[in-house]
């Protein structure tokens, strides 16, 4: 994790994940920090392949440790409603 982030997303764009949808998960991940005004405090960084990239496109969350697979686009506004009316 880097310094100046609270968490930082780990999005694997081998080829295999990007034909999986890799770019537009990136694209969909930036969008909705900026929307969340969340995008100084989580980092986003592209990887290499982390050998399970047929279930692709793989995304790890740190300092979590946490991987998920075949995260697509939409992914991550249902997972971030959900945590957000779990705190409500």
């Amino acid at each position: 994790m880097s310094e100046r982030h609270r968490a930082d997303v780990l999005v694997c764009t081998c080829p295999a994940c990007t034909r999986s949808g890799a770019t537009a998960l990136l694209e969909a991940l930036r969008e909705e920090l900026a929307r969340r005004e969340l995008a100084e405090e989580v980092g986003i960084v592209e990887t290499g392949s982390r050998g399970f990239c047929y279930m692709g496109p793989i995304v790890v969350v740190q300092p979590e440790g946490i991987l998920y697979t075949g995260v697509h686009r939409n992914w991550w506004r249902k997972r971030w409603s959900k945590a957000a009316s779990s705190n409500a």
